[in-house]
């Protein structure tokens, strides 16, 4: 019996990680495809915006919009290599 209690706490543990990267991965969804809390999705929100719009720098050394996304986009792929256990290799760029 003593045996089965590590045993009972280490499928615990490894079913909350499940949940909660399974909660990870619903919230990425929906900042990108829809649905968030937060308001538009960032597919909501880019929607019919141009190349040439994204590039632009309004606001002076400001980011572009461009430049943001592609934020977004390294760190979803760091995030996605952590939670499936991939070793970092070269970064995106």
């Amino acid at each position: 019996m003593q045996d089965s209690i590590p045993a009972l706490a280490s499928s615990r543990r490894e079913d909350e990680t499940a949940a909660e990267i399974g909660r990870m991965v619903e919230q990425l969804s929906h900042l990108h495809q829809g649905g968030a809390w937060h308001g538009p999705s960032m597919a909501e929100a880019l929607e019919g915006l141009s190349a040439p719009d994204a590039a632009r720098r309004p606001i002076g050394a400001a980011h572009s919009i461009w430049e943001i996304v592609h934020h977004v986009r390294v760190n979803d792929d760091q995030v996605r290599r952590h939670l499936t256990g991939e070793t970092e290799g070269d970064e995106a760029d």
